[in-house]
C-alpha cells in the first residue's frame, strides 16, 4: 500500500469513526481517535507529496518548510497541520483528560483547556479534505 493509499485510509476512517461509531457509541474519547487518524492523514500525505525529494527531514517543522520551498501551501493548511500536531501533543503530555456531554476537554499541566467536540472534529476533516486536495493527494 503507498502513501496515497493510506492517506485516504486514513481519512476514510476518521469520518466513518464520526459519522456511523461516534453516534453509536457517545463517547468522546474516540474525537481523539478521530484526531489521531487526521494526524497519520496528513503524514501520509506529506510523505507522498514529498516523495520525489532526495532528503526528507523527520521534524514535522522540517518538512512543513519543505512543503512551503516546493508546492507553497495556503497558510491555513499550514495552521491546520500545526493545529492537529499541537492536539495530539498536548493530548500525550495532558495531566486531566475528561468527557463532559459529547466533548473531550484535554488539560494542560496551567489547566488551559482545548475542547474537542464533535462539531469541531469536523471541522478538521473537512479542512483535511482541503488540504489533500490541494496537495493533490484526492
Amino acid at each position: 500500500m503507498n502513501s496515497k493509499e493510506k492517506t485516504i485510509q486514513q481519512l476514510q476512517t476518521a469520518e466513518h469513526l464520526l459519522k456511523v461509531t461516534f453516534p453509536l457509541v457517545r463517547d468522546p474519547k474516540l474525537l481523539i481517535g478521530i484526531v489521531h487518524n487526521l494526524n497519520s492523514c496528513i503524514d501520509y500525505a506529506m510523505e507522498d507529496v514529498l516523495d520525489k525529494e532526495l532528503l526528507v527531514p523527520k521534524s514535522l517543522n522540517g518538512k512543513i518548510e519543505l512543503l512551503r520551498k516546493k508546492y507553497n501551501p495556503p497558510p491555513e493548511h499550514i495552521e491546520f497541520i500545526r493545529k492537529i500536531n499541537r492536539l495530539i501533543s498536548l493530548y500525550k503530555e495532558s495531566p486531566v483528560v475528561f468527557k463532559r456531554g459529547n466533548k473531550q476537554i484535554i488539560c494542560n499541566e496551567n489547566y488551559d483547556v482545548e475542547v474537542l467536540s464533535v462539531k469541531e472534529v469536523e471541522n478538521l476533516i473537512s479542512k483535511a479534505k482541503e488540504f489533500l486536495s490541494h496537495a493533490g493527494v484526492l
